[in-house]
């Protein structure tokens, strides 16, 4: 009987210590930024030409820098962004041509920035991380929402912005809500130096969540979209691209306060503001239900 008993007890210990797991994805990360110069990471994306390279950048008030690392948060090094500000920076992407996009647009406080102008997306062609220690800002793109109001009017703590991704020729940024939990997609126009613009409304979604980041396939066909509470995978409709009317999938998200994802090949990368890194593979997304939003 206390063999028994204790052999129970060995079972009940090893499936408490087991990693939380959904289909094939296990919560455990699978790597770590290692630099303390990368106290609180928050966007993240994948190089599209230099092999296993990922550029992450801190959030609000640090240092106009990016930092390039490898898959498994190796610092391989950090970049001087020469004419930027850093504010908030929240997200990051890249397009077909090699630029590298930069959102500081962060909006945590509450204070809707509309009418200072200073929701900025920085533009700068992408570095050689293994030759250069900094880069130059080529466009400066200053913006507003179309459907916020006045400064400090209390319904623009909706309008906060974490999440920036690039597809099919076109930038685009969701927004992050607290209170009402939806995200507002919008489309950038204009991607001339210092060119201000109203941004064109795409849609909107019942999200469940606080979005703090996206990131599009290579082909533009499906959208990541990050929040503290759901990994979310949308497909682009046929035709047009208002990708939260598209069919979408979606697990939890256990990776704590998580505020970075992209693709990666067939993999999907997730970072944390702890500084964890999370590898999981797309065909988490098979074994669940599809729906059709309304």
């Amino acid at each position: 009987m206390r063999t028994i008993t204790t052999y129970l007890l060995l079972v009940l210990v090893i499936i408490l210590e087991c990693p939380t797991t959904q289909g094939e994805i296990i919560w455990a990360p699978y790597g770590k930024f290692e630099s303390n110069e990368i106290d609180e990471p928050s966007g993240l994306v994948k190089s599209r030409q230099f092999e296993n390279v990922f550029w992450t950048h801190n959030d609000r008030g640090d240092k106009a820098r990016i930092f390039a690392t490898t898959a498994e948060g190796d610092l391989i090094r950090e970049v001087r962004i020469l004419g930027a500000n850093h504010v908030d920076w929240e997200d990051i992407t890249i397009d077909d041509a090699g630029y590298l996009y930069i959102g500081d647009f962060g909006n945590n406080r509450g204070k809707n920035k509309n009418d200072k102008e200073n929701l900025t997306i920085y533009v700068i062609k992408e570095p050689n991380p293994l030759e250069s220690d900094s880069a130059s800002v080529l466009k400066r793109i200053h913006f507003k929402f179309p459907d916020a109001k006045g400064f400090r009017d209390s319904q623009n703590k909706k309008f906060d912005c974490e999440a920036l991704f690039w597809a099919n020729g076109n930038l685009y940024c969701l927004t992050k809500h607290r209170r009402d939990k939806i995200t507002k997609l919008y489309r950038f126009a204009a991607l001339q130096d210092n060119a201000h613009q109203i941004l064109t409304k795409i849609g909107e979604f019942k999200i469940d969540g606080t979005v703090t980041s996206a990131d599009a396939s290579i082909d533009g066909n499906k959208l990541l979209v990050l929040c503290y509470e759901y990994v979310y995978m949308f497909e682009k409709p046929s035709n047009n691209d208002n990708y939260l009317a598209g069919k979408f999938k979606r697990i939890l998200c256990e990776g704590r306060k998580s505020e970075g994802i992209c693709f990666a090949g067939s993999d999907i990368f997730v970072s944390n503001e702890q500084r964890d890194i999370f590898k999981l593979t797309q065909s988490i997304f098979d074994g669940q239900d599809t729906f059709v939003p309304e």
